[in-house]
């Protein structure tokens, strides 16, 4: 996809550094990092594939930088997920919440200085893709099934949390009139729930699209 023209939503301009918290490992820790497949380009590759030395799929997303330097989030990626971001079934976020992440330093030479391994929630919320961003512009937001429990149900906002079997909350959803009688059942019963839900751009809240009742 080198030179791809369709416009993209992931980048945004003055994203600054932050100070990287995290186990410091080698710069070239996780090879060279060249660009093999540059997914977007702006000046320089902002989202790419690449490979480790021992021949892993990596995702790199710039997710910051400087006069000086690139900063990019590195994720181990596999074909599947490859496709999935490519065609629209996974967003940049989620692309990017893998097991292993690390924050990588490029320098102007595209030498890697600076090698981190980090939690997802260690980079700051304003330099990552916010939920339901895509690759590209012209690819929907994905569709995504989740099970659970709805608990803090706003009947007039007709908003509720999800939260799993643990009672950790994995989404903040929003729904439509015509869900409400199916919600409130499930609130109040407390019934295990399947919920389909599709992010909208630029908020956190995701659109309720369908609730299946599980056995208990």
């Amino acid at each position: 996809m080198i030179g791809d023209a369709r416009l993209t939503v992931s980048y945004r301009t003055q994203k600054m550094l932050w100070e990287v918290k995290g186990r410091v490992l080698p710069p070239e820790f996780l090879g060279e990092l060249q660009p093999e497949t540059v997914l977007f380009d702006y000046e320089g590759p902002r989202s790419y594939f690449t490979h480790d030395p021992q021949g892993g799929l990596l995702f790199a997303h710039q997710c910051g930088e400087s006069d000086h330097v690139w900063r990019y989030a590195v994720v181990p990626f596999s074909d599947e997920l490859a496709e999935a971001l490519q065609t629209g079934r996974i967003d940049l976020r989620t692309a990017l919440d893998q097991p292993r992440i690390w924050v990588v330093d490029f320098s102007r030479s595209t030498q890697p200085e600076q090698c981190v391994a980090v939690r997802l929630s260690d980079i700051p919320a304003d330099c990552l893709p916010k939920p339901g961003v895509m690759l590209y512009a012209d690819l929907e937001p994905a569709i995504v099934e989740k099970a659970g429990y709805i608990r803090e149900l706003d009947r007039d906002e007709h908003t509720c949390l999800l939260r799993d079997d643990e009672g950790v909350t994995v989404a903040k959803l929003s729904f439509d009139e015509s869900l409400f009688d199916e919600v409130k059942v499930a609130f109040d019963a407390e019934r295990r729930v399947k919920v389909a839900t599709k992010a909208p751009r630029a908020t956190p809240i995701a659109e309720l699209l369908t609730v299946e009742f599980l056995s208990s």
